[in-house]
């Protein structure tokens, strides 16, 4: 890949999502552009230089970091969960291959994989630039908005659902 000097442009790095309801938005644009650009219904429609794009059950790290990890994650944050919450999560340890698996049927996107504020350079503090580009995947395309409210902004319902419906009001996907 090939990228130009950003330094010729006024811009940031990093900018704070949580107050800033029109670039999150125009974020959301630019991701669901790039994932309507290049979704794919079908294994067949993928292009030729993408078909050794990893798929979310080929990426064997994760699997590995959820197993590793559930049951110390549980014990160091059991004063902030209650029962219900670690049974939830429990449930979904359990059934996490088959979400993996549901990841990776078709129709799938191309995706950054790695979404959050800190991978983009806000060209004029208002044009989004994506950068870091190594955890690319072909997967369902929320995974990115997703990556991007949880990485990038304090938990907020109402900003969630903002974003979460223009989203899916962009995506072709949903239509």
């Amino acid at each position: 890949m090939i990228l130009e000097d950003l330094n010729i442009y006024n811009g940031s790095f990093n900018l704070d999502l949580n107050d800033n309801i029109d670039l999150i938005l125009e974020v959301t644009n630019q991701v669901s552009n790039m994932h309507n650009r290049f979704l794919f219904e079908e294994e067949s429609e993928v292009l030729d230089l993408m078909r050794e794009v990893s798929k979310m059950k080929d990426i064997e790290y994760y699997k590995k970091l959820v197993n590793e990890r559930f049951d110390t994650f549980i014990k160091l944050n059991r004063f902030l969960l209650n029962e219900s919450d670690i049974s939830l999560l429990t449930n979904i340890y359990k059934i996490y291959e088959d979400v993996v698996e549901l990841c990776s049927e078709f129709p799938l996107s191309f995706c950054h994989g790695d979404m959050k504020s800190p991978n983009i350079f806000y060209k004029n503090d208002k044009e989004p630039i994506f950068l870091d580009w190594q955890y690319i995947q072909l997967n369902k395309g929320i995974s990115d908005i997703t990556f991007l409210l949880t990485e990038s902004t304090n938990f907020n319902p109402l900003l969630n659902d903002l974003v979460l419906k223009y989203y899916y009001k962009k995506s072709k996907i949903y239509e």
